[in-house]
């Protein structure tokens, strides 16, 4: 799905930015629930409806230690989704918090998530909005270089993720931090 260079576009800016398409941005997240292993990827790749979307993979371990493809999916809706990040909590729900942006939205953070219920490869549970950008980035085509998803070892169930925007008239980014609880897990 490519390279994703200069392809994000932003309201009222000539400026696209770059999704980082031809690298896993985010590292990969273990798991263990009882016997299960699994280990959780991400990357940013083209899509079929001209934006760009969050492909994710996850890979179970079998009784050698050996990775095999469990299920993977892409999250695509209108707009661009990248730089991604996921996390695992203590029920196996996989969140994935990315940044997203499209021709009249500045660039935000939003966050998606799937319980083990879910059919397999699709993310079941709506995005949620954590911050909606103001302003466009026109300094450089570069965006953000991570974002980061982690889970808080107080609970093993609250997903803590990370990301920039930009404010209104501001020079540079500005970062938020969001907490999302999943169905069932507290």
């Amino acid at each position: 799905g490519g390279q994703l260079t200069n392809c994000v576009p932003q309201p009222g800016a000539d400026r696209r930015l770059d999704a980082q398409g031809d690298k896993i941005m985010a590292r990969l997240v273990y798991r263990r629930i009882g016997n299960q292993q699994s280990i959780v990827g991400v990357h940013s790749i083209n899509t079929a409806a001209g934006g760009g979307g969050t492909r994710w993979y996850e890979f179970r371990l079998d009784a050698a230690g050996s990775p095999k493809v469990f299920q993977q999916g892409t999250y695509a809706l209108p707009g661009y989704r990248w730089m991604s990040s996921p996390a695992i909590d203590k029920l196996g729900n996989i969140g994935i918090g990315y940044s997203f942006g499209a021709a009249d939205q500045f660039v935000g953070q939003r966050f998606a998530a799937r319980t083990p219920d879910d059919p397999p490869g699709q993310l079941g549970l709506r995005e949620a909005v954590l911050v909606e950008g103001e302003a466009a980035q026109t300094s450089t085509i570069r965006w953000q270089d991570y974002t980061q998803t982690a889970i808080d070892p107080e609970d093993d169930c609250t997903i803590w993720y990370v990301g920039d925007y930009i404010k209104k008239g501001a020079a540079s980014y500005s970062t938020r931090i969001g907490a999302f609880q999943l169905p069932g897990c507290s």
